[in-house]
């Protein structure tokens, strides 16, 4: 279960709290709002985030308890590598149109890194398993003192 709460903590924490405080920071002037306001309401659905998804997982059986762990972990691991290493300079949030025929290698690179990497997810579970703790806490803090940079500046 432990590792469940670190997974499950790690993905929602990517979609619904760092991700997101990351967009704004980024692109503080297109935003109405400022990130103390919206705060709160972040924490409130990475907090519900984790309960669903730790639920799911204490109501599977152990066989697909640990492909779902893994599943998630990947799919956080993927996140955080689309979001951070990735990024193919689609610019910041102006509305215009992003032009995807210039670029067509990265969207190639995308799709076999996340087709090898959610493949080995579920072909290797229980190496996913094995790191599931350790990974999803060193993520959890490089995310954390990401954005506390942000904050700072």
């Amino acid at each position: 279960m432990g590792a469940l709460i670190w997974v499950t903590s790690f993905l929602s924490s990517r979609l619904l709290l760092f991700g997101p405080l990351r967009l704004y920071y980024t692109n503080v002037l297109e935003f109405p709002f400022t990130g103390t306001e919206v705060l709160p309401y972040l924490v409130f659905f990475f907090l519900l985030g984790v309960a669903v998804l730790t639920v799911i997982g204490l109501l599977l059986g152990n066989w697909l308890y640990r492909k779902y762990l893994a599943a998630l972990l990947s799919l956080a691991c993927l996140l955080w590598v689309q979001g951070n290493l990735f990024i193919w300079g689609s610019g910041t949030l102006s509305g215009r149109e992003i032009r995807w025929e210039s670029c067509e290698i990265q969207c190639v690179i995308d799709r076999v890194l996340w087709v090898l990497v959610f493949a080995s997810a579920m072909l290797c579970t229980s190496f996913w398993h094995k790191i599931a703790r350790t990974l999803s806490a060193a993520f959890l803090l490089i995310q954390l003192i990401s954005v506390l940079f942000y904050f700072i500046q």
